[in-house]
């Protein structure tokens, strides 16, 4: 290899001299610590990464190409890891808001199954097997949010019960067993809804 190729692999590579001693100068003289400062006081709650974001922002611009110029090293230093920083609280911020959406539909999904288990146990204290069965399957269909055509419910409702149950029939025995729970849920205090 020649040597300018040297000059560009990972371990042969030496930032440029100037901006290494004035680099070298800031920490010495406390700026870098100042930009850290100046950071944990923009990015409250958020603190604990500045320093991180500092330093890759110094490892940035040491990693710089010579001849790059850089006409104010503390304000390049303080712009890239600000924008660090934005960057973090964004991705900070979704993960916060997914996490929140995840907490929420895992509410809802247990109100959910225990609403379900509530009213399939009214369901199955009824004595009339083909209200029974149609209802459950309508309120199975429903808790897992899939529609339910009548020609579906006329073939499951017919396996289960052994015994042919006609599609003409499933609206019928649909509306009688909504309404018997609407009247029961209604005399204990609740509402269900069409």
């Amino acid at each position: 290899m020649g040597s300018g190729s040297e000059s560009q692999a990972g371990n042969h590579f030496r930032p440029d001299p100037a901006i290494a001693t004035e680099v070298e100068n800031l920490m010495r003289e406390g700026g870098i610590d100042h930009i850290v400062r100046g950071l944990q006081a923009e990015f409250e709650g958020h603190q604990d990464e500045c320093p991180d974001s500092v330093a890759e922002a110094v490892s940035r611009l040491l990693l710089r190409s010579h001849g790059s110029k850089v006409d104010d090293v503390t304000a390049w230093i303080f712009t890239v890891a600000r924008n660090l920083m934005l960057k973090y609280v964004a991705r900070a911020k979704r993960l916060d808001a997914l996490d929140a959406e995840q907490d929420e539909g895992f509410e809802d999904d247990v109100v959910a199954h225990e609403t379900f288990r509530e009213l399939a146990a009214i369901v199955d204290g009824w004595e009339n097997a083909r209200m029974k069965t149609i209802t459950h399957l309508y309120l199975e269909a429903a808790f897992r949010g899939e529609p339910l055509s009548l020609r579906e419910a006329a073939q499951v409702a017919s396996a289960i019960l052994h015994e042919e149950v006609a599609e003409s029939s499933i609206s019928n025995w649909k509306g009688r067993g909504l309404d018997r729970l609407r009247r029961e849920l209604r005399h204990r205090g609740f509402e269900l809804l069409s």
